[in-house]
């Protein structure tokens, strides 16, 4: 009897184009900010995306 090729099936969330984590500290008056945002990762990417766009880093 042939055995058929299993076909592996991920585990855990799809990883999606590109995203690679960080670590961050955040600085003590910002926990608050960070702990009241509801999407902290977005809003932790939205700013550094704003930021770099500003200092001529991303077009």
């Amino acid at each position: 009897m042939e055995q058929e090729e299993k076909v592996k099936n991920p585990v855990g969330r799809p990883r999606t184009s590109q995203m690679k984590g960080y670590y961050y500290k955040a600085e003590g008056d910002l926990i608050s900010v960070l702990d009241n945002v509801e999407n902290r990762n977005g809003f932790i990417n939205a700013a550094v995306r704003e930021k770099a766009e500003r200092d001529g880093l991303m077009k």
